[in-house]
């Protein structure tokens, strides 16, 4: 639930891209306040954002901690 946010009416989350954040809409099968079931939008593997500061943005260079 911490990489999620609204995009308009649907769901997103910032997806790490080499050295780039790239906002991707994402569809949820269910959730709850403690976890979401994505069901599309990511590949397996791929790392997302958690809790993005609002300096980040699609496209922005990002440093993985």
């Amino acid at each position: 639930m911490g990489a999620l946010f609204r995009d308009g009416e649907r769901w997103a989350v910032f997806v790490v891209d080499g050295r780039n954040a790239r906002e991707r809409n994402v569809e949820l099968g269910a959730r709850n306040q403690h976890s979401a079931w994505v069901v599309g939008g990511l590949q397996r593997g791929e790392t997302v954002i958690v809790y993005p500061p609002d300096t980040v943005a699609d496209g922005v260079e990002i440093r993985p901690r």
